[in-house]
């Protein structure tokens, strides 16, 4: 598979291989102008996408069962509820971020991998 350089646009991108490679990308090289881009390959980025939206949906579904106790053991002034639930709701915050960032990670990664149109 290769895609149109996005620098001099007339190379073709082509794979590199190299072994101290850590990241979850795939680098490629312009043919023409020797340009190097790192494009995510469409797995990851499936694989980023639905695990942030199902990790979100459960743990926002979590938080919502945690603030709704949180809110009646206001209303009856129950303070030991609220503060057993509090770290929970919190957590759950916490990793809410985290997947709307993973989420966000597998947005940019999909315009990148856009961006180089894939030659014919």
């Amino acid at each position: 598979m290769s895609y149109e350089c996005n620098k001099c646009r007339h190379g073709y991108m082509k794979p590199v291989a190299s072994d101290d490679d850590s990241e979850y990308t795939d680098t490629f090289e312009c043919d023409k102008c020797g340009y190097q881009s790192q494009i995510p390959s469409g797995v990851i980025i499936l694989s980023q996408l639905l695990s942030s939206i199902i990790g979100a949906g459960l743990t926002g579904y979590l938080l919502l069962i945690h603030v709704s106790k949180m809110m009646t053991a206001f209303q009856f002034n129950d303070y030991a509820t609220i503060w057993k639930n509090l770290p929970q709701a919190g957590a759950a915050t916490v990793f809410i971020a985290g997947f709307i960032f993973i989420l966000y990670k597998a947005f940019n990664g999909f315009l990148l991998r856009k961006r180089f149109v894939r030659s014919k």
